[in-house]
């Protein structure tokens, strides 16, 4: 599917943060619902968007929103990247049981702490 040309949509601005609104056939494509967590990333000039594997608990997004001083784009690298600490495996792979959302738990607060034994 050819997305050029469909990518007029609205951007707003909202507490000093921009939102962009997706156009339908984008948000279809994606199997976007409400409620669903969607990522962007900027890459050579494009804009990169894909809809988040596992939604991410509320604390641990605050968590890093703190740390990284609210850039979305580091808090998107961060979850996706697979990590030594996290045997090898990303955030985003380990936050939907109870082991591993402990283990990412533990890996932030030591970022917190500058623990990075």
């Amino acid at each position: 599917m050819q997305f050029s040309n469909l990518l007029n949509c609205e951007v707003k601005e909202i507490g000093g943060k921009y939102y962009v609104e997706l156009p339908t056939v984008i948000a279809k494509k994606l199997d976007i619902s409400e409620g669903d967590h969607l990522h962007a990333s900027v890459s050579k000039g494009q804009v990169l968007y894909w809809k988040a594997a596992n939604n991410v608990p509320e604390d641990i997004y605050l968590e890093l929103s703190t740390l990284f001083k609210g850039d979305e784009t580091l808090i998107s690298k961060w979850l996706a990247t697979q990590r030594s600490s996290l045997h090898g495996k990303s955030a985003l792979d380990l936050i939907n049981d109870t082991v591993g959302l402990s283990e990412v738990r533990g890996l932030i607060k030591r970022m917190q702490t500058g623990d990075f034994s």
